[in-house]
């Protein structure tokens, strides 16, 4: 089986990995039973720290950087209601390898621009990357919301904000739209 043969590259930090948003491939891989080690970088988290405005996605980030490849998106590969896996395995290929070279020519396009400005290098590297894992494992688990403390919030929150409408309103000796954007 691929995956088994896989296993062992991707749960190893001894073979580097490079990804666009390893986030997500993280998380697809662990719901597969596969523990992702190894990643080096994340061309996405590299465009959002060099300029956090723009589009990260595959296709803007190859544009903005020159790169001539002919890259679709995934809902122009796979139609509405369906699953990458109902199309024709030699689509499915080109489509994966155009996004897997474009990625590759990316790292050393934004590692050049990131090593001209350090402090943006050391962030992605040292903040933003190993983030990542921790924001995938929390995704993954979620979160519990602890509904009895948010409730006693609102009602408390609720009182102090009923105090503040009364200060204002004996301050502009007169009751008026709080809501109102017109002075």
């Amino acid at each position: 089986m691929v995956r088994e043969a896989l296993r062992p590259i991707l749960e190893s930090g001894d073979y580097p990995k490079v990804f666009q948003n390893a986030k997500f491939d993280r998380l697809v891989l662990r719901c597969q039973g596969i523990e992702l080690q190894g990643v080096r970088f994340d061309t996405m988290l590299a465009s959002y720290v060099l300029d956090p405005e723009k589009p990260h996605n595959l296709k803007d980030l190859s544009e903005r950087n020159d790169l001539v490849l002919e890259l679709k998106s995934y809902s122009e590969v796979v139609p509405k209601g369906k699953t990458i896996a109902e199309v024709d395995i030699p689509t499915v290929a080109y489509y994966c390898g155009q996004q897997v070279q474009a990625t590759f020519q990316l790292v050393e396009k934004l590692s050049a621009k990131l090593q001209q400005v350090p402090t943006l290098q050391k962030l992605l590297l040292e903040v933003e990357q190993p983030l990542e894992p921790i924001l995938a494992a929390l995704e993954y688990t979620g979160i519990r919301i602890d509904s009895f403390y948010l409730e006693e919030l609102s009602q408390q929150l609720q009182k102090e904000l009923a105090k503040i409408e009364e200060q204002a309103y004996r301050e502009a000796g007169d009751k008026f739209n709080l809501g109102s954007p017109s002075r």
